[in-house]
């Protein structure tokens, strides 16, 4: 048996109040191997943060309550090194900020290919892999 390298399996947080979006984005990552914690509001994301750490968080930007980009700053706050991707269904280029040099932030517009997204968590420093993980028997 040949030795193999581990590689780290990748944390996602799924910020996002519209279901299907949710569940889609699940299970595409699950898919791809991941450890996925997905969450309607961000007030139930940051309760979770307070015991989880994740390599990186999907959040929708128009969320009730807590706003996602407000949840994000306080994700950064705690944890500066997560990468994020922020969701929103308006015009991207208008809402994003300048990227300064490491910065681990990200935009997307909705409606998205989720090869987009794997594309833009690559962009973002993430071992992404391209295909869906397969189980070993």
């Amino acid at each position: 048996m040949q030795g193999h390298a581990l590689e780290k399996v990748i944390r996602i947080l799924i910020v996002e109040d519209e279901v299907i979006t949710r569940f889609a984005l699940e299970e595409a990552l699950r898919d791809l191997g991941m450890i996925v914690a997905a969450y309607q509001d961000a007030e139930s994301a940051l309760l979770h943060l307070e015991t989880a750490t994740f390599d990186a968080a999907i959040i929708d930007v128009a969320l009730p309550g807590l706003r996602g980009d407000e949840f994000a700053n306080k994700c950064l706050q705690r944890y500066p090194d997560m990468a994020l991707v922020l969701v929103t269904g308006v015009d991207a280029q208008q809402g994003s900020r300048r990227r300064a040099p490491g910065d681990r932030v990200a935009t997307l517009e909705k409606p998205f290919e989720f090869a987009v997204l794997r594309d833009c968590l690559k962009q973002l420093g993430l071992a992404v892999p391209d295909a869906p993980v397969l189980a070993s028997t």
